[in-house]
Formats: C-alpha cells, structure tokens, sequence
C-alpha cells in the first residue's frame, strides 16, 4: 500500500509540471484560399483530402488519428494536417505535454481548407495576426502572399515569420523576395523595374507552326515581332510534328532562335500486284510506297479483277516504318493453242488488260480465268477470231487452220435486234489501209494508215463495198449504177448500214445505256470534234468504245448511209465529224449531202447481213 501510495505521488507530480494544449480558436473553413490549389493531395482511393491548419505558438507538435493520412510542419508556426473527408477528431502531442484528444464542431470536408488555432494552457492570449503594409511602385501592383494573390490590396494581416512576397505588373519585371514577419518590421518596400521591349525572330524547321508565349497564340513561323524581356514559357505546335514545349529567355535588343521540328509521321509501304486498286480508308491510293501519314487506325482493301478482296486493319504508330504484303488469289487456267500455217501469229486478249502472244502453236498456262479475245493472223491469210472462256483450272484447246486470201475487211460486231434482224457492222470507219488494200489508191487529205479514209463520195463507197465483197468470194450487194443503183439486204457480201440500222449500233443496241453520245454521255471520251480534234482526222479507235464495242460513231469523220435524206436527191450521213461541233456528235443527230460530194470530213463503214 505504501509503495502504491510512492507511485500515485510521482504520478500527479510529473501532471503538475507538464504542459496542457489549449484550443485557442476551433475549426473554422479558410474560405477563398488557393492552398488546396497548391497542396491539394489524394489518398489511397484517388479522392482529395481535407486539408487542416494548426496556427501554434508551441514548437514540434505530432498529430494521431484514424483519419490521417499526413502531416508537414510549413514553418512559422503553421502545420498542414492531411484528413479524410467526413473527420471531427485529432488528438495534439507533444514531449512533456499532456495529449488531447480533441472533437471538431463541424465535419471536414473534401478537398476543402480549415484553420485550428491552438497555444499551451498557460498562455491566455490568442494567437494574433499581424498587420503589414506592402507599399511601392508602381502603384496597382498585383500582390501575391505566400502564393496566395492578394490583387491590389497592401495592407493585411499575416502571421509572425518568414513569408514569400512576389509582386507583378505587366511591362514590369516581377519582384520576389522573402520577408520576415515580426512585432516592430512590419512595412515592406518594393520597387520594379519597366522591362524594355526586344526584337524577336523565331522560325522552325519546317516552317509553319503556331507558336504560343505563356498560353498566348503569337503567329506561324517565321515571326519577326516586338516582345517585353523576360522569361516565358514557349510552345510550338504543328501538324504531323512533336509539339515543342521549353522556356525561352527575351533579352534586349534582340534574341533569335530557330526551333527544329520532330516529324511524328508513319511510313506506310503495300507491296500487292501492280493491276490491283489498292484503298487506305476508303481513299483509293495512285502510289503505294513510302506514304507519310500520321498516326492513325488504317484499314487497307485491295481489289483486284477475278480475285477476292483482302483487307488488312492495323494502327500506324508515330515514326513506324511499316510494310504490309497483300497480294489478292488469282483463279487460273490453261489456253492450248494449235496453228497452221505453223508459224501463224497468235494473240490472246481480255477486256482487263490481259495479253499474250505468240508466234506457231503455244500452251498458255496459268491464264487469269475470263473471257478472252482469240486472234490468228498471218499475211496471205484472212484472220481468225473467236472468243474463248476460261474457268478456274480448265484447259481449252482450240485447232486453228486459216484460209488463203486478203484480209482487208476489218473487225465486225455482230448487233443483235435491230428493227430489220441481226447484220454485222464495222467495229472501226474503214482506214486508209484498208482502201488502198482493195482500191489500189488513197484520196485522203489527212495521210495516215490507221486514219479514217476520206474524200470518197457515197458512190465510191458503194464501189468499195462491191469489190471487197468479190476479194472474199461474197455475193454482191449492190447492182445498177449512179443514183440507180439498188440494194440487195440478203446477199452475203459487203454493203453500206441503213440509217436505222446504224443509229441502232451507235446507240448500243440491246446494250444501250442511253447516252447522248455513242458511248458516253461526256463526248471528248469517245469523239473527235471540232475542239479536241486539232484540225484533222485521228487514228480510228483510239476513243472509247461504245456498249457493243463499236468506236468512232460520234465524230472523227461523217458516215455515209444507204437511205436517201429527201426523195432522189441528198444521201443520209451521220455522226458529226473533225471539223464540226459537239451539237452533231449525237446518236440522233443526222445531216444529208449530194451523194456525189467528196470532202475531207466524211467517210463510211460497212456492214453485212450475215
């Protein structure tokens, strides 16, 4: 008993000399301060903290509570205390003083700013602020207390001890400085100086980028400009380009600097047949190597003819180097060719380009699948053509033996359902060739051997058609001469078209799309006329063809018909010419001249029932 009596003495006795906290001022908000602006901190979850200030007079102070998440001492006599939103208690601790645990009146709240003023019990005064006068020039300064602006204020209360004065005022440099707070300093003086504006001169490698001074849009470079001295931030942007954020250093009279831009763009390479059509998102491609893009999800289609689609989708990174290989499955056959005579030119044609070629018998393997063009020919010999589809894998063998003879008789296209049956008509005007070859002559104006022949009046043509008829064993068509020459429609031989049926081919035939002109509805794609033609003729076929692939019956030279345009008179002829304009290049249009007229601008070609 004695001894616990010894122990409860030494007990009060250490209570009589230790230190007591006293709450001087509770918990208040600090509204309109900047400090969770400036140390606004997250706890564990991502969400801000309360953030709470101890005021003391009492030097190395220790904060506990379920709640904290940190504490720092700030210096003079200020401590921020870090606690989780919804906290109302925080126990105060110190060496020889007594600890208290202590209830807020009120809940902190997120990323809100309190004040606590606490003393030692012995002191019975409250903790007061001093009042300061900040005074200098110029005036209307805008002040800025431990990183808290003030504005234009001067005069304001503040702690005892050390705190960071800046004052700023636009064309002035800023003023910082550290000034320390007691009981007989309390004005403090400042003076700034006017900063003198200097030339600046920026560009950039590649020029053209925005530049931004402290936030301000300036101009693309290159910018040549006055600027108040200094130290800013400066920031440069352009597209496909790495931005440029540094600080720049403005010195009078002048500063200079070029910046070097980093170019962020991808390089972008297809390798797929060179007959592909190639798309980069949706954007059909005429150059597939080395293409500079920026980053970006791509997705690239390759189409090819009698191939499947193949798609490709990737994200091009910056500065990537990048290479895809996409080349589209060709289905394909074999074509086994046999000649005579032996040493007979073969030639193997499709609409999409494809070719091959030969001279005597040839098997052609590994033939895209399609419809091909067949074209046997040699001198002394009348050609042969005949079409020929391949399918995937086949092999289509074809013996071919050509018949002694001229062959001067051109192309023909076969029209089927014309208003009179199905006759064959002229794939192209008959050339200068082709005349010389059965007349023995050439009267064109215009010198060319793929040329139209002109200068040949309606009865020449009627001559022409007579005798190519009898070179190749044809009955003849035509009997009688001059303006009574008649027409027989069932021989086999050679004869001039109808008008009917000539405007039936050059609108199409059963394939007619209905266009203005045979062909197209736009004329310089499949006409020579008065203003793309250069004053003359051109080499037949060098248009477009029209649906039954029939070339030249709008323009180049007029075509001379059967019919007569008035009762005995004037013959029809059609199709517009060289020399005129686009008004007569129609499928409709028709124009009529004496039959006896030979003029550098019309022509004919020919056609045949059977």
């Amino acid at each position: 008993m004695k001894t616990f009596r010894i122990f409860l003495l030494l007990v009060l006795a250490s209570l009589a000399f230790s230190a007591q906290f006293k709450i001087v001022k509770d918990v208040y908000e600090d509204s309109g301060s900047i400090t969770a602006q400036q140390y606004g901190y997250k706890d564990h979850n991502g969400d801000f903290v309360a953030i709470l200030k101890v005021k003391t007079d009492i030097e190395g102070l220790a904060f506990k509570s379920m709640t904290l998440d940190k504490s720092e001492y700030m210096g003079n006599g200020l401590y921020h205390v870090y606690m989780q939103p919804g906290s109302r208690m925080l126990e105060f601790m110190k060496t020889d003083f007594i600890p208290i645990k202590h209830l807020f009146p009120r809940q902190l709240e997120s990323n809100k700013v309190y004040i606590i003023e606490v003393a030692g019990a012995g002191e019975e005064k409250k903790i007061e602020d001093i009042t300061i006068n900040i005074l200098g020039e110029p005036e209307n300064s805008i002040i800025t207390f431990d990183g808290e602006e003030k504005g234009k204020i001067t005069s304001f209360k503040t702690s005892v001890g050390k705190h960071e004065l800046k004052v700023t005022k636009d064309g002035f440099q800023t003023y910082t400085k550290t000034i320390e707070v007691s009981a007989d300093k309390t004005l403090f003086n400042f003076k700034l100086e006017k900063v003198e504006d200097a030339v600046i001169v920026i560009d950039s490698n590649p020029s053209g980028a925005m530049v931004y001074i402290d936030g301000v849009k300036i101009d693309k470079t290159p910018i040549s400009s006055f600027y108040p001295a200094g130290t800013y931030k400066i920031k440069l942007t352009s597209d496909n380009y790495e931005d440029i954020d540094e600080t720049i250093v403005i010195k009078s009279p002048e500063t200079k600097k070029t910046y070097q831009l980093t170019d962020i763009r991808a390089t972008l390479t297809i390798n797929t047949h060179e007959k592909a059509r190639v798309y980069l998102n949706g954007e059909q491609l005429t150059n597939y190597k080395n293409i500079k893009l920026p980053p970006q999800q791509c997705v690239v289609k390759v189409e090819m003819n009698k191939a499947k689609t193949l798609e490709e989708r990737f994200i091009l990174k910056k500065k990537e180097n990048k290479t895809i290989d996409l080349f589209p499955q060709i289905s394909t056959g074999t074509i086994q060719i046999a000649v005579i005579p032996t040493d007979a030119e073969i030639e193997l044609s499709e609409d999409g380009g494809e070719k091959y070629t030969n001279t005597g018998a040839k098997s052609f393997s590994n033939v895209p699948v399609g419809t091909y063009k067949l074209k046997v020919s040699k001198k002394g010999f009348k050609t042969h053509t005949a079409d020929i589809r391949l399918t995937a894998d086949a092999i289509e063998k074809k013996s071919i033996k050509l018949e002694e003879g001229a062959d001067v008789g051109g192309d023909y296209i076969l029209v089927e359902g014309g208003s009179t049956g199905d006759f064959y008509i002229g794939k192209t005007e008959v050339t200068q060739a082709q005349w010389k070859a059965v007349m023995g002559n050439n009267p064109s104006n215009f010198k060319g051997d793929n040329n139209p022949v002109e200068q040949v009046n309606w009865y020449d043509a009627v001559e022409f058609c007579n005798k190519l008829s009898e070179m190749e064993g044809l009955q003849k068509c035509y009997s009688g001469s001059g303006d009574n020459t008649s027409c027989n429609f069932k021989a086999s031989g050679y004869r001039l078209p109808t008008e009917a049926e000539w405007e039936f081919a050059a609108k199409g035939g059963n394939q007619s799309r209905g266009y203005t002109y045979s062909g197209s509805n736009n004329v310089g794609d499949v006409a020579w006329y008065s203003s793309n033609s250069g004053s003359k003729t051109q080499p037949v076929a060098t248009n477009r063809a029209n649906e039954l692939g029939i070339h030249d019956m709008s323009g180049n030279v007029w075509e001379w018909c059967w019919d007569w345009y008035t009762e005995g008179k004037y013959r029809v002829v059609r199709g517009g010419s060289w020399f005129l304009s686009v008004s007569l290049c129609g499928v409709a249009s028709r124009y009529d001249f004496n039959p006896g007229l030979r003029n550098l601008s019309i022509g004919f070609r020919v056609a045949r029932t059977n």
